[in-house]
């Protein structure tokens, strides 16, 4: 895997290296454990209390299912739970933090990337890709890097 080159402002070459597709699955994998452990706990709860509302439903897991990773990614610092497990994050392409415009524009492609086609456009593209991105990477000029190498 090849590492990129980052020029920062103050003329310094930094090499960073990007996350592998593995690391991207698994972080993706122990979101979704996450994600359905929070749902049964919800469910179960609102069984419990014999809660059968739409409105709370919506409420209580759809939105926070829906907006889980932009707003992990906006208030961790770039990590949604499974990243931070692997050490890995959200950056610019410049080594900067990403803008909340970024890490939208990433929220809004992974429909496409990984809801609409199970993942595999997103696999495809982080694999051919230089800087091991998926679309909404390419378009918000985000990628996902190691916090520590592997050297």
């Amino acid at each position: 895997m090849d590492n990129l080159e980052i020029l920062t402002s103050q003329n310094v070459n930094l090499e960073i290296e990007p996350a592998s597709v593995a690391e991207r699955i698994f972080a993706r994998i122990i979101d979704y454990i996450l994600m359905i452990s929070y749902i049964i706990v919800i469910a179960i709860m609102m069984g419990v209390f014999k809660i059968s509302d739409e409105l709370t439903i919506l409420f209580l897991i759809t939105l926070p299912i829906l907006f889980y990773d932009l707003l992990c990614e906006v208030f961790f610092d770039g990590r949604n739970f499974g990243k931070a497990v692997l050490g890995i994050k959200v950056v610019m392409l410049d080594g900067s933090s990403p803008r909340i415009s970024s890490y939208l524009l990433r929220w809004i492609f992974r429909i496409i990337d990984e809801m609409v086609t199970f993942g595999s456009i997103a696999v495809t593209s982080i694999v051919v890709s230089s800087g091991n991105q998926r679309i909404g990477d390419r378009i918000a000029g985000t990628t996902v890097i190691r916090l520590k190498s592997k050297r």
